[in-house]
């Protein structure tokens, strides 16, 4: 499980090390993403952003932060040591919920404007796929989640399989020694 909780737009989100995220959307912080140490309840970082950022996801190992820009179709990648941005990509028209497969290799932006979802690989940042889903997508809290295995069905044993034959000859010798409409023994 992450240090980080993935978040939508201006709540807060709590790593182990007791920092806190938000997103904030208006003055006075403007277009920015706040950490906040929950030890002191301080802000201990104010990292400036995209126009009007929504949805924020971390990395598997947290290092790395992925804010969704509403207004300029953008996604910035913040260095959560460092706290600062290291590059902006490219997503879908208006992207605003965020998540990240379990390796953390692809990031999967709900594209509000353009009715889609941006896969985006995390080495090139490159867009990979855009994938038509319904109106307006928002992707509020995780949307992307490991897959359902079902349970393995566990092949018998030689002995369990020794059982089911000994169970099949008993019947059968049952049936040989209570012919049919007898209850008693021939």
């Amino acid at each position: 499980m992450s240090r980080f909780q993935n978040a939508r737009g201006g709540v807060l989100y709590r790593n182990s090390e007791g920092e806190c995220c938000a997103s904030n959307l208006r003055p006075p912080t403007g277009y920015s993403l706040s950490v906040i140490e929950t030890a002191n309840n301080t802000v201990v970082a104010t990292i400036p952003v995209g126009p009007q950022p929504v949805g924020v996801a971390f990395s598997p190992n947290s290092n790395r932060a992925y804010i969704a820009n509403w207004n300029t179709n953008t996604v910035s990648v913040i260095d959560t040591v460092t706290h600062t941005v290291l590059r902006t990509v490219l997503a879908g028209a208006n992207p605003f919920g965020l998540a990240l497969n379990a390796d953390g290799s692809r990031l999967y932006a709900t594209d509000w404007g353009s009715h889609s979802v941006s896969v985006i690989d995390t080495t090139t940042y490159a867009i990979l796929s855009t994938i038509p889903v319904g109106g307006h997508p928002m992707g509020f809290g995780l949307f992307i989640g490991p897959a359902i295995v079902p349970p393995a069905t566990p092949v018998p044993t030689l002995s369990q399989w020794a059982l089911v034959a000994l169970g099949l000859l008993l019947a059968g010798s049952a049936l040989i020694q209570f012919p049919r409409g007898r209850l008693t023994p021939a």
